[in-house]
């Protein structure tokens, strides 16, 4: 009898890999979104795809840039012949983004700049622009254009950070320069 481990599709395994993650099961998904467990199920497996509207909910609470949300969710979409006319995700310009943040990280309202051009971009990650968008946290921690980018990178790497990961990072960022 066959074993119901993985998914037949990038949707499908982006969403078990953050239920798993978090720990938690297709029931509690399927209460969150408003769905049955037996779709939280057909999802993970590739047997049916979320409706759009559904698919950027849950990518957004996974920490998918909506860009490369849509992009996954259309490219789930088309037959397989096609699939190469899409990209699983686009290509987050990190020298160009690093040459806006230091365009802007000079003056005396440098830290809303800095801010802003985070937020803009549509290819940073949610969960990254929930970081920057934590009035608190950007008030105590006000991160220089390098630290960003370097929070930037992290992002790329580890796609399901947390805010408080995200400062934790920047701390032990900080605490390393200071050493060297």
């Amino acid at each position: 009898m066959a074993k119901y481990t993985e998914s037949a599709t990038a949707l499908g395994a982006r969403i078990m890999k953050y239920r798993k993650t978090h720990k938690l099961t297709q029931a509690d998904l399927a209460e969150r979104y408003k769905v049955s467990g037996p779709a939280i199920f057909k999802f993970e497996k590739g047997f049916v795809t979320p409706s759009l509207r559904l698919w950027q909910q849950i990518a957004a609470d996974i920490g998918i840039a909506e860009k490369e949300a849509v992009l996954l969710w259309v490219r789930e979409k088309l037959p397989n012949r096609l699939h190469g006319f899409v990209t699983d995700a686009p290509v987050l310009n990190v020298p160009g983004l690093s040459k806006d943040l230091e365009k802007v990280a000079k003056g005396s309202d440098a830290q809303k700049k800095l801010r802003d051009t985070i937020l803009r971009n549509p290819e940073i990650s949610p969960s990254l622009k929930k970081f920057v968008n934590h009035s608190e946290m950007w008030r105590i921690m006000k991160p220089t254009h390098k630290e960003l980018i370097f929070l930037v990178e992290l992002d790329k790497a580890f796609p399901l950070l947390t805010v408080e990961q995200f400062r934790d990072a920047l701390l032990v960022g900080r605490e390393i320069a200071s050493v060297k």
